[in-house]
């Protein structure tokens, strides 16, 4: 009987052991792993972080143009305030009448006519005070203030009003200008506008020999109410905007 050797068409390889070599790619291969880990959770850390920084910057430059915008409002009534007591104090017939004459019927026809003066202008506050800072007449709320005259105003002018009279007093550049600001008056705030009565004429200015100390002034002044609240707040894209109290 012939015996006959059969060879395998393939040959078997027994499993390579795992070199030195092996272990150290596996191992780089892990490490670039965690580290593209870490890469991604710092990269996301990152742009959250910058993106709150982002959003708070935003909010900042909000706040910073709504207190622009409010300043330029609290601006713009102001000028208007002390354009119009300009007009009406730098005037030869106001000398006459408020001064040289005190004409009551005149003061309250062109200083206290609260409906025109109200309408056209949102004036509802306006008097008339000596050298003494007593008033002559006044008028509050569009209506004459009958005991004007009688009004302790040492402590009626507290609220700011005595502070724009002495500024109102000092020359500037050697004229007198109107002394606006923010008052408080009988419990109400008001922008404010207060300058001296002189003449407009250079013959009269320099008779009259207008001084600090027998100077009179008058003023005029708009309510910080909520309706001139949401005229700014709609003039000036002023959302909700509203009077709080100071800390």
């Amino acid at each position: 009987m012939t015996t006959t050797n059969m060879t395998a068409d393939h040959e078997f390889m027994e499993p390579r052991a795992k070199t030195d070599n092996d272990t150290h790619q596996s191992s780089g291969l892990s490490n670039q792993i965690r580290l593209l880990a870490v890469l991604l959770v710092t990269s996301l850390a990152l742009t959250v972080a910058l993106l709150f920084w982002f959003a708070h910057s935003q909010d900042k430059v909000a706040a910073a143009n709504a207190r622009h915008l409010a300043q330029t409002a609290v601006t713009v009534q102001t000028n208007n305030l002390q354009k119009i007591l300009t007009d009406y104090t730098w005037w030869d017939e106001a000398y006459q009448k408020l001064v040289t004459n005190f004409d009551t019927a005149w003061f309250d026809e062109n200083f206290a006519e609260g409906d025109y003066l109200g309408d056209t202008f949102g004036i509802t506050t306006s008097f008339l005070a000596g050298p003494d800072k007593k008033m002559l007449r006044h008028m509050r709320d569009s209506e004459i203030v009958t005991d004007g005259p009688n009004i302790d105003t040492a402590t009626y002018f507290s609220g700011g009003v005595d502070a724009l009279i002495q500024q109102a007093k000092r020359k500037v550049d050697d004229e007198y200008k109107a002394a606006v600001g923010l008052v408080r008056l009988n419990g109400e705030f008001y922008f404010a506008a207060v300058r001296v009565v002189h003449p407009h004429s250079e013959e009269l200015l320099a008779k009259a020999d207008v001084k600090a100390d027998n100077a009179f002034v008058a003023a005029f002044m708009r309510p910080l109410d909520n309706e001139l609240l949401q005229t700014i707040g709609r003039d000036f894209g002023l959302q909700a905007l509203r009077r709080v109290a100071a800390d």
